[in-house]
């Protein structure tokens, strides 16, 4: 759900390599932070086809500690059967697991608990295939840097 996401905020309109050209990039860096306008509490985003080819997709998002009040998200991956439907506060991380088929299109809700315009603000965290991993005791272990966490600039 966040790929196709960073996809629509990223580049709405580029062609289809483009756009999973991006995506890919967007993944390598581990994810990226995205802005969506706020209106009376509500904004909503469709996301063009992106041809994702069966990627698994580990996610995080993550709205920005300097928002206020909760965050209702919900997505739906109008091409396949993925959704996404979380209550996110801010600086408090909602990890998911995404399943593309050859092509994906999203649909996104958000509803903020503040009937108030604003930015949302959120960084989306991504990951190709498992990011953890169980360890013997049950445990598990992270693999590099963590998706929920931003990027270093």
């Amino acid at each position: 759900m966040a790929a196709l996401l960073t996809a629509a905020s990223l580049f709405p309109a580029a062609p289809a390599e483009g756009q999973l050209m991006q995506l890919l990039k967007a993944i390598g860096d581990g994810g990226s932070w995205i802005s969506l306008p706020v209106e009376k509490g509500r904004a909503s985003l469709s996301s063009p086809v992106v041809p994702l080819a069966g990627m698994s997709i580990n996610g995080c998002l993550h709205v920005w500690t300097g928002h206020t009040g909760k965050w209702t998200v919900r997505a739906k991956d109008t091409l396949g059967d993925e959704t996404l439907d979380v209550v996110a506060e801010p600086g408090k991380p909602v990890r998911f697991d995404y399943k593309a088929g050859l092509r994906a299109q999203l649909d996104l809700d958000v509803e903020w608990s503040e009937p108030r315009d604003t930015t949302l603000f959120m960084w989306i965290g991504l990951a190709r295939g498992k990011e953890e991993e169980k360890r013997k005791d049950g445990e598990e272990k992270k693999e590099g840097r963590d998706i929920c966490r931003p990027a270093p600039s």
